[in-house]
C-alpha cells in the first residue's frame, strides 16, 4: 500500500501588515506555497424578525455584521480550486470564500488565474450581539 503525506496547510492573518486599518489580509499556505492572498474589509447586512411592541406583529430590523479582525482562519489549497474560511465570535458568524483556476491563452502563451467562484455567509440568531431580540 502506497503511504500518503497530507500537505502542510498553514493560514495566517496578516492584518498588521496592511496599509489600510480597516483591512485584514489573509494568507493560505500549502507547503511555504503562497496559494491564495486576499485583502478585504467586510461587513454584512441581513434583516431579521423582532416583536411590534403589541407582541403580536413582526418588524424587520436589520443586523449590520462587520467581519472581526483577529478572526479564526482555515484554508485549503487546491491544484484547481483553494477556498478561505473566516469564523469569528465563536463560530456564529461564518464567511466561505471559494476559488477556482481559470486557464487562457495569452500572445506570451497559456496563462493561470484564480477567480472567486462562491461566497457562503451563515449566521447564528440566537448570537445576540447583531441580532437583538430576533424572531426569525
Amino acid at each position: 500500500a502506497a503511504a500518503r503525506l497530507a500537505a502542510e496547510q498553514e493560514v495566517e492573518n496578516l492584518s498588521g501588515l496592511s496599509p489600510n486599518p480597516e483591512k485584514d489580509i489573509f494568507v493560505v499556505r500549502e507547503n511555504r506555497t503562497t496559494c491564495l492572498m486576499a485583502e478585504f474589509a467586510a461587513k454584512f447586512i441581513v434583516p431579521y424578525d423582532v416583536w411590534a411592541s403589541n407582541y403580536v406583529d413582526l418588524i424587520t430590523e436589520q443586523a449590520d455584521i462587520p467581519l472581526s479582525r483577529g478572526a479564526e482562519m482555515k484554508g485549503k489549497c487546491g491544484t484547481n480550486e483553494s477556498e478561505l474560511e473566516l469564523s469569528w465570535m465563536d463560530q456564529a458568524y461564518t464567511l466561505k470564500l471559494s476559488f477556482l483556476k481559470e486557464g487562457h491563452n495569452t500572445s506570451r502563451g497559456p496563462e493561470a488565474s484564480w477567480r472567486l467562484s462562491r461566497i457562503q455567509f451563515t449566521y447564528d440568531t440566537t448570537e445576540r450581539t447583531y441580532f437583538k431580540d430576533a424572531v426569525s
